[in-house]
Formats: structure tokens, C-alpha cells, sequence
């Protein structure tokens, strides 16, 4: 429970604590939307071979650069396989950074909840009290 005097607490702390939990919670959702918005790139056979893949891996775009045809059915197959795992890799290595940063919104989310839920009941308290 929080350690204050309802009393002393005005409507510019509750608009403040309010504003807090707002703005983690537009955060959270504006991190949520940058993560199915991100892809990775990955090259291969020197640049010949281009994959891109969205966030939850699907490959969206495979390039080949016209010298690519130049290479053998099986180096070609190698470049694309190659091109798209790096891809992958970078598209998962942006996800968890991406994660990390939304690591610590939670428990703002949640501190901020219990401050809410908090206050409202010391103020439930108080007017049941001036009530009686």
C-alpha cells in the first residue's frame, strides 16, 4: 500500500499518475505495432542473391542479380538458402532487440496499475469515512 496522506494528495499527483500509465500503455502499443513492421536483409554469392523477411519470417522478397544466373542450379540454390537464413537472423536479432526495450514496460504498466488501484481505494476509504 502506498505511504500517503489522501489529504494531502491533489488532483494534479492523480493527474500525473494517470498521464504515467497513458503513456506506458502507448508506448507498449506503439512497440507492439513496430514489431510486425520489421524485417531483416540477407545476401549472398557476393551480393547476387538478396532475400528479405518479415518479422514472423515469411519471406517476402527474393532478388537475383542477372550474374546470378551464372552460377551452377546447386551454388545458386546454396545462395538463396544462405540469403535467406542471414535474413532471418537479422529480422530475429531486430525482434528481441526490440523485445529488450519492451522489457521494462510491463512492470511500468503494472506499477502504475497498482498506483491507480491504490489510490482509488484510499480514496474509496476517505469518502466512505466522511460519509459516516
Amino acid at each position: 500500500m502506498f505511504d500517503f496522506d489522501p489529504a494531502g494528495m491533489g488532483p494534479e499527483e492523480l493527474e500525473r499518475i494517470g498521464r504515467r500509465a497513458e503513456d506506458s500503455m502507448r508506448a507498449l502499443a506503439a512497440a507492439m505495432e513496430n514489431l510486425t513492421e520489421l524485417s531483416g536483409e540477407g545476401e549472398a554469392a557476393e551480393g547476387r542473391v538478396r532475400a528479405v523477411v518479415e518479422s514472423d519470417g515469411t519471406l517476402r522478397e527474393l532478388r537475383f542479380d542477372p550474374r546470378a544466373m551464372r552460377l551452377g542450379s546447386e551454388e545458386l540454390a546454396q545462395a538463396a538458402t544462405e540469403a535467406v537464413r542471414l535474413a532471418q537472423r537479422a529480422v530475429r536479432e531486430r525482434v528481441e532487440e526490440s523485445v529488450r526495450g519492451l522489457a521494462a514496460l510491463p512492470d511500468d504498466l503494472e506499477a502504475a496499475g497498482r498506483q491507480l488501484d491504490e489510490v482509488r481505494e484510499v480514496f474509496s476509504a476517505a469518502l466512505a469515512a466522511r460519509r459516516r
